[in-house]
């Protein structure tokens, strides 16, 4: 069950816990976007993962906590554009929250915390972290780049 809007601020103040290293892999055979997915612990005890999805061509990067209903519930897009729940652009860098309402597809928001660019995922991911209250025991591996350059 979708988590509701008490439940998901308190998943997100509750500390969480990525344990292990982070190794991105090829999408498909078209090697465009390369991915990743790994459990959170979280304080709260609801089950978490994190996934990762990163074209270094556009380039493009999200980073997405997803709950045990199979629901993003937070997230961060960098090289999509976006409306929000008024059907204002919000720009390609945004961030999505849950809401019982909107649930995540709606709630965005131009986040002031994320200041490194897309191409430059592992600085992303420590600024994300932070603010999303996500400890990263492990390291992640950088994600190899274009096609042409893993030949």
């Amino acid at each position: 069950m979708a988590p509701t809007d008490e439940e998901f601020a308190a998943i997100m103040e509750g500390s969480k816990l990525i344990a292990g290293d982070i190794t991105w892999e090829w999408r498909d055979q078209t090697r465009t976007a390369l991915i990743f997915k790994i459990a959170v612990e979280s304080e709260m005890g609801e089950e978490l993962a994190m996934h990762g999805h990163y074209i270094p061509d556009k380039p493009s990067l999200t980073f997405a906590l997803i709950h045990e209903s199979a629901r993003r519930i937070y997230g961060l897009d960098m090289g999509r554009n976006h409306k929000d729940a008024q059907n204002r652009p919000v720009g390609t860098l945004h961030k999505h929250y849950w809401s019982e309402q909107y649930m995540d597809e709606r709630e965005a928001y131009v986040p002031v915390d994320i200041t490194a660019p897309a191409s430059e995922p592992l600085a992303v991911w420590d600024q994300f972290c932070e603010e999303a209250n996500i400890e990263h025991t492990g390291v992640m591996v950088p994600p190899q780049g274009r096609l042409e350059e893993t030949a």
